[in-house]
């Protein structure tokens, strides 16, 4: 196991203390959310219990109390700030949309009253365009809208035409009441590239608590209408849904409290809203602790929620519940912000006429747990602290072992133990003691080598030294013939070249070795340089064939290729040594990782199956093929010094056919 990997172990034990202070803040913030809960549930059932039986502060009109759901009805926003009247919708971007018509046809309607007056924003998809034509008569001939009012049980209907887009006004459409004013009724018609736009005024009085609302579109193929209400209705419109100003007044009561209070109508239409709790109104958490505390509790299961739905209603689960006569709690997200609440019905002798809803942000109670944090925060430094001591105690350990290493490897050469002490973990100190094992044994085969080179030198030098005395010698008796006579000088010449060609391969031993380490490298690209030596080779040794085995197209590495290929020169010579003239010679380049591999193979005499000393100095294990060639054995040695030199490590093996060898280097990429 790797030193890192031990000390990435150990310092997960530093994650119970993040995860028990998690599961206790955790733990902590559902019982604050029931609390809430409870909070909520008695401060909304306090306040639901006031507007129980009252009928005529909940509504304008007490017959919508008990009047059936009609889903057609509009609902009024309430609005402070009026809009300006101008035929543009850029201040009705918050308000819900009443969608009548079809998908492909839609008319849309949008609605807001301040005090006393009603405000209309109506969108009208139409293709084809039929402006009203007053050459044609009195009556409205073109597009137009139709507004149903209602009053003492008697209908009323206004027209809004007109020729040509701008300003409007609405006329009297059939029988004129005596409370009709169609002059108060006034707007801008606007032209755009989808139909029409429309924005209306009028008083709340003229509307009154009924709206009906259609437009009447005049094509080639006829009149068709879209809206909440048809044109041969003589029934009461549907509902104008609006909040009475005693229930506004009633309700800024709790404009102060640290709830959000909303009164819902028996159909689902918030009718009044307290002031809403800004979160910036929470208790302060910008301090470190606050704030840290505040990062780490995780956000409760919650349903998302838009804040109104197109009938401008609110599909709040809990609310549905207390429409229906039943008490709920639930958690929502409202734009990122996360709030408590519960819903309960407002009862009268009728049943059901309205909902009370209460609301409180999250972060109003956060800091209801401050205190358990900073008891949180003792309780992890303690915790701290013990896995403090028992790292110190793992340093401590670790610093003895290194000591102990080093104490064995910094004593007399002669004395440093064959096999250094280890211990279970096999981590990087267990790997260094090994690698240092293994750099004392090559160190100790050097020393070994160095003893026994007098020896063989003496053995090499031996017998061409024999060969030369013998046909000296013979050389003095008179008695030879001249064919004799030649072949002893030719006897005694191969001596002397065999003890030229010892000197030469000990001079190019021992000018490798002392230049080997001074060889700039570069980039180069193996590929390039493998087929430019497979040319050269071709030529330089015509008896034999030689391929490529390369799959790469390139092959990019940082070496000094002089060294490459020498390398690679002493492989082709070791090669065509031990393989017969005619057969194939294959130089082959593999990638191992972030080494690349090149080596030689050949037909001819196996290697044993320890090639540990087939690298060493002055060792052939193989017979050559012919008589001719006779081997030192320092050509694999200068292939493993090139190799080292590289961070790579020289490369021997028989082929699977057991018919020839592989013989090659590594070199870093």
């Amino acid at each position: 196991m790797k030193l890192k990997t031990q000390l990435a172990l150990l310092c997960t034990t530093l994650l119970a203390v993040p995860w028990s202070g998690c599961a206790f803040l955790r733990a902590n913030e559902k019982a604050l959310i029931t609390l809430q809960q409870q909070n909520l549930e008695v401060a909304g059932s306090s306040i639901a219990h006031s507007l129980n039986n009252q009928t005529d502060l909940l509504y304008t009109s007490p017959e919508r109390a008990t009047a059936p759901i009609n889903a057609d009805s509009l609902y009024a926003t309430k609005t402070d700030a009026p809009p300006l009247v101008d035929g543009y919708f850029d201040e009705w971007e918050n308000v819900p949309a009443h969608r009548f018509g079809g998908a492909k046809r839609p008319f849309a309607v949008r609605s807001s009253a301040t005090a006393d007056r009603l405000f209309l924003a109506l969108s009208i998809f139409d293709s084809s365009k039929h402006y009203n034509d007053r050459g044609l008569g009195q009556e409205a001939s073109g597009d137009r809208i139709v507004l149903t009012t209602w009053h003492a049980n008697r209908r009323q209907r206004y027209v809004i035409a007109t020729a040509a887009p701008g300003k409007v006004t609405a006329q009297v459409m059939g029988r004129r009441l005596p409370e009709a004013n169609p002059d108060s009724i006034r707007g801008v018609w606007t032209d755009v590239g989808s139909g029409y736009q429309l924005e209306l005024t009028l008083p709340l009085a003229t509307a009154s608590e009924r709206l009906g609302i259609y437009y009447i579109d005049v094509d080639e193929g006829g009149i068709s209408t879209r809206g909440n209400l048809e044109p041969l209705t003589t029934s009461a419109p549907p509902w104008l849904v609006r909040g009475s100003a005693e229930l506004q007044q009633w309700i800024r009561n709790y404009d102060e409290q640290p709830i959000r209070v909303t009164v819902f109508d028996r159909w689902g239409w918030p009718l009044a809203q307290s002031t809403a709790i800004d979160t910036d109104s929470a208790p302060d958490n910008a301090t470190l602790t606050g704030w840290l505390y505040e990062q780490l509790l995780d956000d409760p299961e919650a349903i998302a929620l838009p804040l109104r739905s197109d009938q401008n209603q609110t599909p709040d689960a809990s609310i549905n519940a207390a429409l229906r006569g039943n008490k709920q709690h639930s958690l929502i997200t409202i734009d990122g912000d996360l709030r408590s609440r519960f819903a309960t019905p407002i009862l009268s002798e009728q049943g059901v006429i309205g909902a009370l809803l209460v609301e409180q942000p999250r972060a109003r109670y956060l800091s209801a747990t401050a205190s358990a944090f900073e008891g949180l925060l003792m309780t992890s430094s303690i915790a701290l602290a013990l896995v403090v001591l028992t790292l110190l105690g793992f340093a401590i350990f670790l610093s003895y072992r290194i000591g102990r290493l080093r104490q064995e490897i910094t004593g007399d050469a002669e004395h440093v133990p064959s096999a250094l002490t280890r211990t279970p973990l096999k981590d990087e100190l267990d790997e260094l003691a090994q690698e240092f094992e293994q750099r004392l044994m090559a160190q100790r085969q050097l020393h070994s080598y160095l003893k026994a080179l007098p020896q063989t030198l003496t053995h090499e030098i031996r017998t061409p030294v024999a060969i030369i005395r013998a046909a000296l010698e013979t050389l003095q008796d008179e008695t030879i013939t001249p064919l004799q006579h030649r072949e002893l000088l030719n006897r005694a010449g191969s001596g002397l070249t065999r003890l030229s060609h010892i000197i030469d391969v000990m001079n190019e031993s021992t000018r490798l070795e002392a230049s080997i380490g001074d060889e700039p490298k570069s980039v180069i690209d193996l590929t390039q340089l493998l087929s430019e030596l497979c040319s050269a080779y071709a030529q330089t040794y015509p008896n034999w064939r030689f391929d490529i085995d390369n799959p790469y197209a390139q092959a990019v590495a940082t070496a000094a290729p002089d060294l490459i290929v020498q390398a690679m020169e002493k492989l082709i010579a070791n090669a065509t040594s031990f393989s017969k003239t005619g057969s194939t010679i294959t130089l082959h380049l593999m990638q191992r990782g972030i080494w690349w591999r090149l080596s030689v193979s050949n037909k001819g005499p196996l290697i044993p199956a320890d090639t540990q000393d087939l690298f060493a100095p002055l060792t052939s294990l193989r017979k050559s093929v012919g008589p001719e060639h006779h081997h030192l054995g320092l050509g694999l040695y200068i292939v493993a010094l090139i190799a080292k030199h590289h961070g790579g490590e020289p490369y021997a093996r028989n082929l699977p056919t057991e018919d020839g060898v592989d013989i090659g280097f590594t070199v870093q990429g």
